[in-house]
């Protein structure tokens, strides 16, 4: 079988045409000029360098006429500002749309962002039971304060426009994904981050891990076992900031702060750091805790388990230490 797959050399795009070498199929990877092949420069891929804001390059990814396609390519928001991303994840998820049905696709599988469905509905204290978002949650954030989430969102009713005009869609909407291979992340990872600049507190609220191989296995699945016009999310492990903490403390063999900041000023804190100086940084929950403390972001993924037959997710402190291990070797 064919498959394109856009953003191939991004951290889960470089897994998952691996994974498809191994399975046997046909593989395009489209990629920008100065995209790092690293992670896939020993796999027998046909490589097409293009944009996705560039309609020729885009069709020119379809010349080897995949039956499936896979859109992982994005711009996220670290450092780039709001109308790229708007123009990539949103105008090049239409591209690849448009030539998708000129190319008689069987199917196009697009990766979306468990941030898409927007934020928990109120804060919780440490007392109460943070309740759970899934597949039926929507957007209710401010799109100017998280500028990729928005756009994800946005990407996501054109999938799903497309779609109700016949086209066989399946959407995934993976939350923070950790693991080996993330080579555009090397010095910017919260893993990294937290090695690097200790934090001297930890603040209330949480979020949920999943492991690139197992958003892989998801990405693998929905071919089969995917319903057209659904969406799948794509969870690992609950897990709260303090506890987090604790566990990045022992795979870096540190001290845990003890010291707990209010939600409050946590959110003031992040304004004062970071609001007025990048803007479309704002959002970006892996490295900017603070502007969410007191959010849980905590999801069940149940319909995608049982769907598109998942396995169990790989334990987190594993995974924490196999991402580390790896940034370590990459040093």
């Amino acid at each position: 079988m064919k498959a394109l797959v856009t953003g191939a050399t991004g951290f889960i795009g470089s897994a998952l045409c691996r994974r498809l070498c191994e399975n046997g199929y046909q593989v395009t990877a489209f990629h920008r000029s100065t995209s790092i092949i690293r992670q896939i420069e020993d796999l027998p891929v046909r490589h097409v360098i293009g944009d996705l804001c560039d309609d020729i390059s885009v069709e020119n990814a379809f010349a080897d006429k995949p039956e499936i396609v896979f859109h992982l390519g994005a711009q996220t928001a670290s450092g780039k500002i709001r109308k790229r991303i708007l123009d990539v994840n949103i105008g090049g998820t239409r591209r690849v749309l448009q030539s998708a049905l000129r190319n008689k696709v069987d199917r196009v599988i697009f990766l979306s962002s468990s941030f898409a469905m927007g934020i928990p509905e109120k804060n919780h204290t440490r007392q109460a039971k943070p309740a759970l978002i899934s597949e039926d949650h929507t957007w209710n954030f401010s799109a100017a304060k998280w500028p990729y989430a928005w756009s994800k969102y946005l990407a996501e009713k054109e999938i799903q426009l497309a779609s109700a005009y016949g086209m066989d869609t399946v959407i995934l909407s993976p939350c923070i994904v950790i693991g080996p291979g993330d080579h555009y992340r090397k010095s910017n990872s919260f893993l990294v981050q937290f090695h690097d600049h200790p934090p001297l507190f930890h603040v209330d609220g949480g979020i949920n891990l999943i492991h690139v191989q197992d958003v892989v296995e998801g990405l693998i699945q929905s071919v089969t076992y995917g319903e057209r016009g659904e969406r799948y999310l794509l969870s690992g492990t609950n897990v709260s900031f303090q506890k987090l903490f604790l566990l990045m403390s022992d795979v870096l063999n540190f001290t845990s702060p003890k010291l707990a900041l209010s939600n409050r000023f946590s959110r003031i804190l992040f304004q004062f750091i970071n609001g007025e100086k990048n803007p479309s940084n704002v959002g970006n929950i892996e490295n900017d805790l603070f502007h969410f403390a007191g959010y849980y972001f905590f999801y069940e993924s149940r319909k995608a388990r049982i769907q598109l037959r998942l396995s169990p997710p790989r334990n987190l402190t594993d995974s924490l230490k196999e991402s580390w291990n790896w940034f370590k070797g990459m040093q």
